[in-house]
């Protein structure tokens, strides 16, 4: 999974430089640190919900950029991954979020407790 962090880090990186915002002012904007800003646009990390929703409102993301078919390896999964995940309201779209990184950090976990 980290080549989708790396993915997700670039699309917050190319719109935040495309609208001319420093790491800085746009962690000022985001409520975090610039250092936090580097570490999500080289996929380090991923930012929690509320600052997730924060980056995408600030950078005006729609979410179909975040998740694009191309970053998943089954073109027909994603497709239907999309569709369910554009039929959610924002709530549900905000825990579907929480619980796929829930999901992420513990298969990192295994993978670590693995090798």
């Amino acid at each position: 999974m980290k080549m989708n962090n790396q993915k997700f880090g670039s699309i917050i990186r190319k719109k935040r430089k495309e609208m001319h915002l420093t790491q800085e002012k746009f962690a000022e904007m985001t409520g975090v640190t610039a250092g936090f800003i580097g570490q999500v646009e080289r996929g380090e990390t991923y930012p929690s919900i509320q600052i997730f929703m924060k980056m995408v409102n600030i950078l005006n993301l729609d979410t179909n950029e975040i998740f694009n078919p191309s970053y998943y390896k089954s073109e027909n999964n994603n497709t239907e991954f999309i569709i369910l995940f554009q039929k959610l309201n924002k709530n549900n779209q905000e825990l579907a979020w929480t619980l796929i990184q829930k999901l992420i950090q513990m298969q990192n976990d295994e993978e670590i407790q693995n090798s």
